[in-house]
């Protein structure tokens, strides 16, 4: 896992920053994400998975994502996956996170 985020993790910038650095990051991988924002938390949702078509018979496979994101942007992320029909990830971390970076 170290390895994946080897050279990806930003020790500085804003906590905005460092997740688009994870965006940046799922899409590279072969993904496709998008930040977003609500009252609470910053939101990673995926739209396509590299690893789709494994997850509905290892999902926790998903736990791979979570700990790649939390060493990318230097707080502990959740998964909010839908885990059901299609696998659709969402990871989230709150706003106040960045006293915890």
């Amino acid at each position: 896992m170290r390895r994946a985020a080897a050279g990806r993790s930003v020790a500085g910038g804003d906590l905005r920053s460092r997740l688009q650095a994870a965006v940046d990051v799922l899409e590279a991988l072969g993904g496709d994400a998008q930040l977003e924002q609500d009252e609470n938390a910053f939101l990673i949702r995926g739209y396509s998975c590299p690893l789709a078509a494994i997850i509905p018979e290892h999902p926790e496979t998903c736990q791979f994502a979570v700990a790649l994101l939390s060493e990318v942007v230097g707080v502990q992320m959740r998964e909010r996956r839908d885990k059901g029909g299609r696998p659709r990830c969402c990871f989230e971390v709150a706003i106040n996170s960045e006293t915890a970076a």
